[in-house]
């Protein structure tokens, strides 16, 4: 066998290996490397062999080429099988012939044919889409190296999402001429001296643990970490959250957002004996959902925070606790609003509200209601019902 042929077999398996690997550079220099094969070329037998294995590796390198490990990679592996044998069983047979191979060290030979020759001013731009916090949110992700493999992309994913939302992704689906591929076994090429664009899609994330989201919002907001509201969130466990006793104010409902923005789907929340208004509690809860179980006691709340929560979905609310809160006498009429079009709600407390019994035909109604609810009113100024 020729000494072409022998080269062309040792190509066809460094080429398969660094596909694999993805290394650039080495990729470079092997595209030199085939073109100065192209002047061993002796006999038209070997010039035919020489041009069908360009063509074939032009086309792969020009187009923006991508692996499915599981699938599309594996017919590109079959196709050097031999190619890796047949270069096995000749490489002894090449040592002996005491042919020099490549020098990489030799100078390169500019060509206009060279897949490579601009490819270093390529750039691929991935546009990949989360659903964060109810809407969706886009990180853009550049490369300017035109080998990109998708684990790599993984990586950069998780960092800019974890830096920019406060969660983790898990895996991301990447569109691909119109064919959509796991982005986490793949490797696209880029065109030379183009700017190629990519979709992708997050098809999940992961929240931080509540500490860690709690200094996530501080490095956020540029707010010091309070020690105490981070010794309350250790080892709270996972859909509930006490914020209870931690002297919360209109200061700090940004904090609160944030955290409750990236827990998982909470069934009770404290926010009991805190510092806490009206509008901190529509502030809260037009940014999140309800849960089942809400507790705000002692705080500064009046009745009109029942008008705030009735502006939100309060479709999964079943208890609410407001006990000890400045209420006042209007309290009851705004309760029996609530009650008539939240038929989930089983428990409510008012204990110490500051409700008085001057409107009694709402006294009457919430009678009507208790059916319906249990409405707890101790420490009241409110006449036998």
């Amino acid at each position: 066998m020729s000494v072409f042929r022998i080269r062309l077999m040792h190509l066809k398996a460094d080429i398969w290996w660094d596909m694999r690997t993805a290394q650039y550079m080495e990729f470079k220099k092997l595209n030199q490397y085939i073109i100065r094969l192209s002047e061993e070329v002796y006999d038209k037998e070997e010039a035919e062999m020489y041009a069908q294995w360009i063509q074939a590796y032009k086309r792969l390198i020009k187009a923006a080429y991508y692996f499915d490990m599981k699938e599309d990679h594996q017919a590109f592996k079959e196709s050097f099988r031999l190619a890796e044998r047949e270069y096995k069983d000749l490489r002894p047979a090449y040592e002996r012939m005491d042919v020099d191979e490549w020098n990489e060290e030799e100078e390169e030979m500019p060509t206009e044919d060279d897949p490579f020759d601009k490819a270093e001013v390529s750039t691929m731009v991935f546009s990949v889409l989360f659903g964060v916090d109810g809407h969706d949110e886009t990180l853009e992700i550049s490369s300017e190296n035109p080998l990109v493999k998708g684990r790599w992309l993984m990586e950069r994913v998780q960092k800019l999402a974890w830096s920019r939302f406060g969660i983790k992704a898990l895996n991301i689906e990447l569109s691909v001429n119109m064919t959509v591929v796991n982005a986490d076994d793949f490797l696209l090429v880029v065109l030379p001296d183009t700017r190629q664009a990519f979709r992708a899609r997050c098809l999940g994330i992961d929240y931080q643990p509540y500490t860690e989201q709690y200094r996530q919002a501080c490095k956020i907001l540029q707010r010091e970490v309070d020690d105490s509201f981070l010794e309350t969130l250790k080892g709270q466990a996972s859909g509930k959250l006490s914020l209870a006793g931690l002297a919360l104010d209109s200061n700090d409902i940004q904090i609160v957002i944030h955290l409750l923005k990236r827990a998982p789907a909470l069934s009770e929340l404290d926010l009991s004996a805190n510092l806490l208004r009206d509008a901190d509690v529509l502030s809260i809860f037009a940014h999140v959902p309800l849960p089942a179980r809400l507790w705000l006691h002692s705080n500064r709340l009046t009745s009109q925070c029942l008008d705030h929560l009735f502006m939100c979905e309060l479709g999964q609310l079943q208890e609410l606790g407001l006990a000890y809160n400045p209420l006042g006498p209007d309290t009851p009429r705004r309760m029996i609003s609530m009650l008539a079009t939240s038929p989930q709600l089983k428990h409510i407390a008012f204990d110490g509200g500051m409700i008085s019994g001057s409107d009694q035909a709402s006294l009457s109604e919430l009678r009507e209601k208790a059916a319906q609810a249990h409405v707890s009113l101790i420490c009241n100024e409110l006449p036998a019902m």
